[in-house]
């Protein structure tokens, strides 16, 4: 690449670093430093998995208001049509896009439901330590399963570890 081509690289190199610097000086001056958009880092998310480790159960995404649909609708559609799981989600899909606003609205409010008990969930993991589960105990009882590995990447990780 001539000097010319790398130009433009340099130049968002050189800005970045200067934003790393004042952020870095702000968080040492503040605690907190301001990101470009005006939000203050210690208000920026971070995914629970990373903030208490991997075994921490977290609260379940909220569901949309499609497959709050889909759940409700896809198995009648199965016995009614006499059809395979798949082609009922396809039939749901074409239903869902049928429907007007207002038999939209029933799913909408569950899933604007579902946000809000994901949120105070999040909520109470972030202040607590811990959340309440959907059967009553504490998340902190249980410890979440960890994703199995394939072979590639156990080889990998193992490559890495012997080239250490």
């Amino acid at each position: 690449m001539t000097d010319e081509a790398k130009k433009p690289y340099m130049d968002k190199s050189k800005q970045d670093e200067e934003r790393y610097k004042r952020q870095l000086a702000e968080l040492e001056k503040n605690g907190f430093f301001l990101t470009d958009d005006g939000v203050k880092s210690t208000d920026l998310y971070v995914d629970p998995k990373k903030k208490y480790g991997e075994t921490c159960v977290v609260p379940k995404k909220p569901l949309s208001a499609y497959l709050f649909y889909t759940t409700e609708n896809v198995n009648s559609l199965k016995e009614k049509e006499g059809c395979t799981h798949p082609e009922a989600m396809k039939k749901c899909g074409e239903l869902w896009n049928k429907l007007t606003p207002d038999e939209k609205k029933k799913y909408e409010e569950k899933h604007d439901k579902d946000v809000v008990r994901y949120k105070g969930q999040v909520h109470d993991l972030d202040k607590k330590g811990f959340f309440v589960m959907d059967d009553g105990s504490k998340s902190s009882e249980h410890t979440a399963k960890l994703k199995k590995r394939s072979k590639k990447t156990e080889a990998s990780e193992a490559a890495k570890a012997t080239k250490k």
